[in-house]
């Protein structure tokens, strides 16, 4: 799939990543990319349909989230020239806290955004 986005300019990996990391709740994670819920559930099905992988069992997503890290790792050590023993130093912001930031502007930009009865009507 890595390869498949390089060489195709796509997101399925990244896509794949926050999706497990908002726990497979398509709406937290399309906001956490910035992308309307649909684009994110089509992302989804073009990764099963491509690469025929399918997220129904905890099993399986644990195994996907594992692989996406081990690979994030190695290539991070592989483009700074890493050894094995240096594997976790200096990888770059991945989908995790991304995602948390994403999530974190988010809910600044619905800060003091009445939600409750009356939100909305001026006063007076």
């Amino acid at each position: 799939m890595a390869r498949h986005d390089k060489a195709h300019g796509t997101a399925y990996v990244e896509t794949l990543a926050a999706y497990l990391e908002c726990g497979c709740r398509s709406q937290v994670c399309a906001d956490a990319l910035e992308l309307h819920v649909t684009t994110l559930r089509y992302r989804l099905a073009r990764i099963e349909e491509l690469f025929g992988i399918e997220i129904d069992t905890r099993e399986r997503r644990f195994s996907l989230e594992l692989a996406i890290r081990l690979n994030a790792m190695i290539y991070d050590a592989d483009a700074q020239g890493a050894s094995v023993k240096g594997l976790g130093r200096g990888m770059s912001e991945g989908p995790a806290k991304r995602v948390a930031r994403n999530a974190a502007k988010s809910a600044g930009k619905n800060a003091g955004r009445g939600t409750g009865k009356g939100a909305g009507k001026r006063a007076g």
